[in-house]
C-alpha cells in the first residue's frame, strides 16, 4: 500500500510531469487499493507467516480470540473476536479505509474534471491536449 501511495506522491510533487498522467496514476492507485482490500489478505498472512518463520518469531493463531483491547477492563478476559477479524476487520480494512477515503476527499471528481480541463490549456506542442467539451465542462 506504501507503494502505491508513494508513486502517487512522487507524481504529483513533480514539476515536469504532465496533469493527465498523474490523475491516471490516481484513478490507477485507487483501483489497485480497492483490489488489495479486496483480495490482499491472503497473501498478508502468508507474508507475515514467512517473515515469522525466518525470524524465528512465534506465530499466534490466527483462530484464537483476541485479548480485549477496551480500557479498564481486565486484559485476561476474552473477546468473541478472532484474531483474523481483530486483525482484518481493525487494521488491515481500517488502514486501507483511511487511505482511500483521504484520497476521495482531496481528490473529488469536481476537482479532478477541473484540473483535467485546465491540462487542456496547456500551450505544449501548440495546445495538442485542447478539448473543448472538457473545457466547457
Amino acid at each position: 500500500m506504501l507503494d502505491i501511495t508513494n508513486a502517487l506522491n512522487q507524481a504529483l510533487q513533480r514539476r515536469d510531469h504532465a496533469i493527465v498522467n498523474a490523475l491516471s496514476l490516481l484513478g490507477t492507485a485507487k483501483k489497485q487499493l480497492q483490489h488489495i482490500r479486496d483480495h490482499g489478505w491472503d497473501a498478508l498472512i502468508d507474508d507475515v507467516k514467512l517473515f515469522c518463520l525466518k525470524h524465528d518469531i512465534e506465530i499466534p493463531s490466527i483462530e484464537d480470540f483476541a485479548p480485549l483491547r477496551d480500557r479498564g477492563k481486565s486484559k485476561h478476559r476474552l473477546s468473541s473476536v478472532t484474531n483474523e477479524h481483530h486483525y482484518r476487520v481493525y487494521v488491515f480494512y481500517s488502514i486501507i479505509n483511511v487511505q482511500m477515503l483521504e484520497l476521495n476527499i482531496r481528490f473529488t471528481e469536481a476537482s479532478t474534471d477541473l484540473l483535467l480541463g485546465l491540462s487542456c490549456l496547456s500551450p505544449i506542442d501548440y495546445f495538442a491536449s485542447f478539448d473543448k467539451d472538457k473545457i466547457l465542462r
